[in-house]
Protein backbone atom coordinates (compact mmCIF):
# COMPACT_ATOMS: atom_id res chain seq x y z
CA UNK A 1 0.00 0.00 0.00
CA UNK A 2 1.22 3.50 -0.83
CA UNK A 3 2.38 5.53 2.13
CA UNK A 4 3.25 9.17 2.78
CA UNK A 5 6.88 9.29 3.88
CA UNK A 6 7.69 6.10 5.75
CA UNK A 7 4.87 5.83 8.25
CA UNK A 8 1.65 7.68 7.54
CA UNK A 9 -1.12 6.23 5.41
CA UNK A 10 -3.32 8.74 3.60
CA UNK A 11 -7.01 8.42 4.45
CA UNK A 12 -9.23 10.66 2.33
CA UNK A 13 -12.55 11.65 3.88
CA UNK A 14 -15.43 13.15 1.91
CA UNK A 15 -17.43 15.47 4.17
CA UNK A 16 -20.67 17.18 3.10
CA UNK A 17 -20.67 20.96 3.26
CA UNK A 18 -18.37 23.86 2.41
CA UNK A 19 -14.71 23.91 3.50
CA UNK A 20 -14.12 25.09 7.07
CA UNK A 21 -11.04 26.46 8.85
CA UNK A 22 -8.68 23.79 10.18
CA UNK A 23 -9.36 24.66 13.84
CA UNK A 24 -13.09 24.34 13.25
CA UNK A 25 -12.60 21.01 11.51
CA UNK A 26 -10.58 19.69 14.45
CA UNK A 27 -13.56 20.44 16.71
CA UNK A 28 -16.09 18.72 14.44
CA UNK A 29 -17.55 15.82 16.41
CA UNK A 30 -17.62 13.47 13.42
CA UNK A 31 -14.02 14.24 12.52
CA UNK A 32 -13.05 13.67 16.16
CA UNK A 33 -15.04 10.40 16.25
CA UNK A 34 -13.15 9.12 13.23
CA UNK A 35 -9.79 10.10 14.71
CA UNK A 36 -10.71 8.50 18.05
CA UNK A 37 -11.86 5.36 16.27
CA UNK A 38 -8.48 5.16 14.56
CA UNK A 39 -6.76 5.61 17.94
CA UNK A 40 -8.88 2.81 19.35
CA UNK A 41 -7.41 0.60 16.64
CA UNK A 42 -3.82 1.64 17.25
CA UNK A 43 -3.42 4.41 14.65
CA UNK A 44 -2.36 7.93 15.70
CA UNK A 45 -3.28 10.92 13.53
CA UNK A 46 -0.17 12.52 12.00
CA UNK A 47 2.02 9.61 12.99
CA UNK A 48 0.47 6.51 11.44
CA UNK A 49 -2.04 8.18 9.11
CA UNK A 50 -2.95 11.53 7.60
CA UNK A 51 -6.65 12.39 7.53
CA UNK A 52 -7.15 14.27 4.27
CA UNK A 53 -10.58 15.95 4.35
CA UNK A 54 -12.35 17.00 1.14
CA UNK A 55 -15.65 18.86 1.36
CA UNK A 56 -18.35 18.53 -1.28
CA UNK A 57 -21.68 20.08 -2.17
CA UNK A 58 -24.85 18.29 -3.16
CA UNK A 59 -24.57 18.49 -6.95
CA UNK A 60 -23.32 15.33 -8.65
CA UNK A 61 -20.92 17.22 -10.92
CA UNK A 62 -19.37 19.01 -7.95
CA UNK A 63 -18.91 15.75 -6.09
CA UNK A 64 -17.35 14.15 -9.16
CA UNK A 65 -14.85 17.02 -9.42
CA UNK A 66 -13.86 16.71 -5.76
CA UNK A 67 -13.23 12.98 -6.11
CA UNK A 68 -11.34 13.43 -9.38
CA UNK A 69 -9.07 15.94 -7.65
CA UNK A 70 -8.22 13.62 -4.75
CA UNK A 71 -7.44 10.51 -6.82
CA UNK A 72 -3.98 11.78 -7.95
CA UNK A 73 -3.09 12.02 -4.23
CA UNK A 74 -3.32 8.21 -4.19
CA UNK A 75 -5.16 7.77 -0.88
CA UNK A 76 -4.94 4.35 0.72
CA UNK A 77 -8.61 4.47 1.71
CA UNK A 78 -11.54 6.76 0.89
CA UNK A 79 -14.25 7.32 3.53
CA UNK A 80 -17.65 8.43 2.18
CA UNK A 81 -20.83 9.87 3.70
CA UNK A 82 -24.21 9.15 2.12
CA UNK A 83 -25.41 7.22 -0.90
CA UNK A 84 -24.54 9.83 -3.53
CA UNK A 85 -21.01 10.08 -2.19
CA UNK A 86 -20.54 6.31 -2.13
CA UNK A 87 -21.80 5.99 -5.71
CA UNK A 88 -19.55 8.79 -6.96
CA UNK A 89 -16.51 7.17 -5.34
CA UNK A 90 -17.47 3.74 -6.70
CA UNK A 91 -17.74 5.15 -10.23
CA UNK A 92 -14.41 6.95 -9.90
CA UNK A 93 -12.28 4.00 -8.76
CA UNK A 94 -12.50 0.23 -8.62
CA UNK A 95 -9.10 -0.20 -6.97
CA UNK A 96 -8.91 2.19 -4.00
CA UNK A 97 -10.75 0.74 -0.95
CA UNK A 98 -13.88 2.69 -0.01
CA UNK A 99 -15.37 2.69 3.50
CA UNK A 100 -18.96 3.90 3.72
CA UNK A 101 -19.32 5.71 7.04
CA UNK A 102 -23.06 6.16 6.49
CA UNK A 103 -25.18 4.73 3.67
CA UNK A 104 -28.73 3.47 3.31
CA UNK A 105 -29.43 -0.06 2.01
CA UNK A 106 -26.25 -0.63 -0.04
CA UNK A 107 -27.58 -3.98 -1.31
CA UNK A 108 -30.90 -2.55 -2.52
CA UNK A 109 -29.04 0.24 -4.28
CA UNK A 110 -26.56 -2.14 -5.88
CA UNK A 111 -23.50 -0.67 -4.18
CA UNK A 112 -22.51 -4.09 -2.83
CA UNK A 113 -23.45 -7.65 -3.70
CA UNK A 114 -24.50 -8.60 -0.18
CA UNK A 115 -23.93 -7.46 3.38
CA UNK A 116 -21.96 -10.60 4.24
CA UNK A 117 -19.83 -10.58 1.07
CA UNK A 118 -19.77 -7.04 -0.34
CA UNK A 119 -17.53 -7.85 -3.32
CA UNK A 120 -15.71 -5.07 -5.12
CA UNK A 121 -13.92 -2.30 -3.24
CA UNK A 122 -16.67 -1.04 -0.90
CA UNK A 123 -17.63 -1.93 2.66
CA UNK A 124 -18.62 -0.08 5.84
CA UNK A 125 -21.74 0.92 7.76
CA UNK A 126 -25.33 0.63 6.58
CA UNK A 127 -28.34 2.35 8.10
CA UNK A 128 -31.81 0.87 7.97
CA UNK A 129 -33.05 3.96 6.16
CA UNK A 130 -36.52 2.74 5.17
CA UNK A 131 -37.34 1.22 8.57
CA UNK A 132 -36.02 4.31 10.35
CA UNK A 133 -38.08 6.64 8.17
CA UNK A 134 -41.20 4.61 8.92
CA UNK A 135 -40.40 4.82 12.63
CA UNK A 136 -40.10 8.61 12.29
CA UNK A 137 -43.59 8.64 10.82
CA UNK A 138 -44.90 6.53 13.71
CA UNK A 139 -43.30 8.78 16.33
CA UNK A 140 -44.56 11.92 14.61
CA UNK A 141 -48.08 10.48 14.45
CA UNK A 142 -47.91 9.44 18.11
CA UNK A 143 -46.79 12.95 19.05
CA UNK A 144 -49.40 14.65 16.83
CA UNK A 145 -52.34 12.21 16.58
CA UNK A 146 -54.58 14.82 14.93
CA UNK A 147 -52.13 15.48 12.11
CA UNK A 148 -53.35 13.82 8.92
CA UNK A 149 -51.58 15.66 6.08
CA UNK A 150 -47.86 14.95 6.45
CA UNK A 151 -45.34 16.67 4.19
CA UNK A 152 -42.32 14.53 3.32
CA UNK A 153 -39.18 16.23 2.01
CA UNK A 154 -36.82 13.97 0.07
CA UNK A 155 -33.96 14.37 -2.38
CA UNK A 156 -34.88 12.44 -5.57
CA UNK A 157 -31.24 12.41 -6.69
CA UNK A 158 -30.46 10.24 -3.65
CA UNK A 159 -30.33 6.60 -4.87
CA UNK A 160 -32.38 5.44 -1.87
CA UNK A 161 -35.25 7.84 -2.68
CA UNK A 162 -37.60 5.38 -4.42
CA UNK A 163 -37.21 2.73 -1.72
CA UNK A 164 -37.98 5.26 1.01
CA UNK A 165 -41.01 6.75 -0.67
CA UNK A 166 -42.65 3.40 -1.47
CA UNK A 167 -42.14 2.13 2.08
CA UNK A 168 -43.48 5.37 3.56
CA UNK A 169 -46.60 5.37 1.43
CA UNK A 170 -47.49 1.87 2.59
CA UNK A 171 -46.97 2.84 6.24
CA UNK A 172 -49.05 6.02 5.84
CA UNK A 173 -51.93 4.17 4.19
CA UNK A 174 -52.12 1.75 7.11
CA UNK A 175 -52.47 4.72 9.48
CA UNK A 176 -54.94 6.68 7.40
CA UNK A 177 -52.42 9.44 6.70
CA UNK A 178 -51.99 11.47 3.52
CA UNK A 179 -48.41 12.10 2.43
CA UNK A 180 -47.58 15.26 0.50
CA UNK A 181 -44.30 14.89 -1.38
CA UNK A 182 -41.87 17.79 -1.52
CA UNK A 183 -38.68 17.27 -3.54
CA UNK A 184 -35.40 19.18 -3.28
CA UNK A 185 -32.14 18.41 -5.07
CA UNK A 186 -30.15 21.57 -4.32
CA UNK A 187 -29.96 24.45 -1.87
CA UNK A 188 -31.91 26.66 -4.27
CA UNK A 189 -34.54 23.96 -4.77
CA UNK A 190 -34.77 23.56 -0.99
CA UNK A 191 -35.61 27.27 -0.65
CA UNK A 192 -38.40 26.83 -3.19
CA UNK A 193 -39.63 23.71 -1.38
CA UNK A 194 -39.83 25.58 1.93
CA UNK A 195 -41.89 28.28 0.19
CA UNK A 196 -44.20 25.60 -1.22
CA UNK A 197 -44.63 24.08 2.23
CA UNK A 198 -45.63 27.52 3.51
CA UNK A 199 -48.33 27.71 0.82
CA UNK A 200 -49.70 24.17 1.17
CA UNK A 201 -49.59 24.11 4.99
CA UNK A 202 -49.28 20.39 5.85
CA UNK A 203 -50.14 19.48 9.45
CA UNK A 204 -46.57 18.34 10.02
CA UNK A 205 -43.37 17.72 8.05
CA UNK A 206 -40.84 14.89 7.90
CA UNK A 207 -37.36 15.50 6.55
CA UNK A 208 -35.37 12.79 4.80
CA UNK A 209 -31.88 11.87 5.99
CA UNK A 210 -29.80 13.42 3.23
CA UNK A 211 -26.61 15.50 3.10
CA UNK A 212 -28.60 18.38 1.58
CA UNK A 213 -30.87 18.54 4.62
CA UNK A 214 -27.96 18.16 7.02
CA UNK A 215 -26.26 21.20 5.50
CA UNK A 216 -29.51 23.16 5.40
CA UNK A 217 -30.69 22.12 8.87
CA UNK A 218 -30.59 25.58 10.43
CA UNK A 219 -32.45 27.14 7.50
CA UNK A 220 -35.09 24.40 7.58
CA UNK A 221 -35.63 24.68 11.34
CA UNK A 222 -35.99 28.47 11.07
CA UNK A 223 -38.51 28.13 8.25
CA UNK A 224 -40.60 25.56 10.15
CA UNK A 225 -40.56 27.78 13.27
CA UNK A 226 -41.63 30.81 11.25
CA UNK A 227 -44.48 28.82 9.68
CA UNK A 228 -45.32 27.20 13.02
CA UNK A 229 -45.24 23.74 11.44
CA UNK A 230 -43.96 20.86 13.62
CA UNK A 231 -41.28 18.76 11.94
CA UNK A 232 -39.41 15.50 12.44
CA UNK A 233 -35.78 15.47 11.28
CA UNK A 234 -33.15 12.94 10.31
CA UNK A 235 -30.35 14.71 12.19
CA UNK A 236 -30.20 15.60 15.87
CA UNK A 237 -28.14 18.69 15.01
CA UNK A 238 -31.26 20.25 13.47
CA UNK A 239 -33.13 19.77 16.75
CA UNK A 240 -30.32 21.53 18.59
CA UNK A 241 -30.82 24.38 16.10
CA UNK A 242 -34.51 24.67 16.97
CA UNK A 243 -36.21 21.73 15.25
CA UNK A 244 -38.92 19.87 17.16
CA UNK A 245 -37.63 16.28 17.15
CA UNK A 246 -35.38 13.79 15.38
CA UNK A 247 -34.98 10.04 15.22
CA UNK A 248 -31.86 8.72 13.58
CA UNK A 249 -28.80 6.56 13.81
CA UNK A 250 -25.92 7.91 15.86
CA UNK A 251 -23.72 9.35 13.11
CA UNK A 252 -20.95 9.87 15.63
CA UNK A 253 -20.96 6.16 16.48
CA UNK A 254 -20.94 5.27 12.79
CA UNK A 255 -17.88 7.42 12.10
CA UNK A 256 -16.10 5.80 15.00
CA UNK A 257 -17.02 2.37 13.65
CA UNK A 258 -15.89 3.36 10.14
CA UNK A 259 -12.39 3.68 11.57
CA UNK A 260 -12.48 -0.04 12.38
CA UNK A 261 -12.96 -0.82 8.69
CA UNK A 262 -10.19 1.59 7.71
CA UNK A 263 -7.74 0.02 10.18
CA UNK A 264 -8.50 -3.51 8.94
CA UNK A 265 -7.93 -2.44 5.35
CA UNK A 266 -4.64 -0.76 6.26
CA UNK A 267 -3.60 -4.05 7.84
CA UNK A 268 -4.22 -5.85 4.56
CA UNK A 269 -7.88 -6.90 4.56
CA UNK A 270 -9.87 -6.60 1.33
CA UNK A 271 -13.14 -4.62 1.40
CA UNK A 272 -14.77 -7.47 -0.54
CA UNK A 273 -14.19 -9.75 2.45
CA UNK A 274 -15.33 -7.36 5.21
CA UNK A 275 -19.08 -7.71 5.92
CA UNK A 276 -21.09 -4.49 5.87
CA UNK A 277 -22.41 -3.75 9.37
CA UNK A 278 -25.91 -2.46 10.02
CA UNK A 279 -26.10 0.33 12.57
CA UNK A 280 -28.28 -0.44 15.56
CA UNK A 281 -27.79 2.68 17.73
CA UNK A 282 -30.77 5.01 17.22
CA UNK A 283 -31.43 8.24 19.10
CA UNK A 284 -34.69 10.08 19.72
CA UNK A 285 -34.11 13.78 20.48
CA UNK A 286 -36.87 16.23 21.47
CA UNK A 287 -36.68 20.01 21.84
CA UNK A 288 -39.16 20.91 24.60
CA UNK A 289 -38.58 24.64 24.11
CA UNK A 290 -39.70 24.34 20.50
CA UNK A 291 -42.65 22.17 21.53
CA UNK A 292 -43.78 24.83 24.01
CA UNK A 293 -43.44 27.57 21.38
CA UNK A 294 -45.60 25.54 18.99
CA UNK A 295 -48.13 24.74 21.72
CA UNK A 296 -47.40 21.01 21.51
CA UNK A 297 -47.53 18.70 24.50
CA UNK A 298 -45.14 15.81 23.94
CA UNK A 299 -46.86 12.58 25.12
CA UNK A 300 -45.28 10.84 28.07
CA UNK A 301 -45.00 7.68 25.99
CA UNK A 302 -42.68 9.53 23.64
CA UNK A 303 -40.71 11.29 26.36
CA UNK A 304 -39.98 7.97 28.08
CA UNK A 305 -38.22 6.77 24.92
CA UNK A 306 -36.29 10.01 24.38
CA UNK A 307 -32.50 9.74 24.52
CA UNK A 308 -31.91 13.47 24.77
CA UNK A 309 -34.19 16.33 25.77
CA UNK A 310 -33.37 19.94 24.92
CA UNK A 311 -34.98 22.25 27.43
Amino acid sequence: MAQVGTLAYRVAVLFPGPPVPHDELLNDEYYRALVQGMRDNGYIDGKHFILDVHHFGTRDDELDRVIAALLPLKPDVIVTVGSQCAWAAKKATSTIPIVMAVVGDPVGQGLVTSLARPGGNLTGNSILAEATMVKRLELLHETLPKARRIGVVLNPSNPSYALLWNRLQSAATRRGLLLLRFDATSSTALDMTLERIARERPDAVMMGQDNLFYRGGSKIAESMARQRIPAMYGFRETVAEGGLMSYANSTKAMFRNAAKFVSRILKGARPADLPVEQATTLELVVNLKTAKTLGIRIPQTVLLRTDRVIE
